[in-house]
């Protein structure tokens, strides 16, 4: 791969000139190329945050009629008390059409999401 399809910006590939695509990689010893992760992970929309939220996690759960929906795992912060319902009504208030499913947890898996661990 040379380039992203009708870019023509100069900063799409890094001082190496490797393509800026955002995914973490690795060659083995024939020379294989593997794709193994995601450089950011993190998803920001319209800034929306709750002041009793410290980490979420979002993944995908299969579902018939719309292919996926998310699924987001909410840790609070040490000592907050905010109910899953009140998150939920939280988000409502900002985003329309809001469809999916919340679940409080203790704890995320790190330093990478582990999708499937969520899943």
């Amino acid at each position: 791969m040379k380039a992203y399809l009708g870019n023509v910006q100069p900063d799409c590939k890094d001082e190496e000139g490797f393509l800026k695509t955002g995914d973490i990689g690795y060659y083995d010893e024939d020379g294989y190329f593997f794709v193994v992760n995601r450089i950011k992970e993190l998803i920001k929309f319209n800034d929306i945050s709750h002041p009793a939220v410290r980490e979420v996690g979002v993944v995908g759960k299969p579902h018939p009629e719309h292919g996926e929906l998310p699924v987001a795992f909410i840790v609070l912060q040490s000592g907050a008390t905010a109910s899953e319902a009140e998150l939920v009504e939280h988000l409502n208030s900002r985003v329309r059409n809001l469809c999916g499913y919340l679940y409080a947890v203790n704890d995320i898996p790190n330093p990478y999401y582990e999708e499937k661990t969520l899943q």
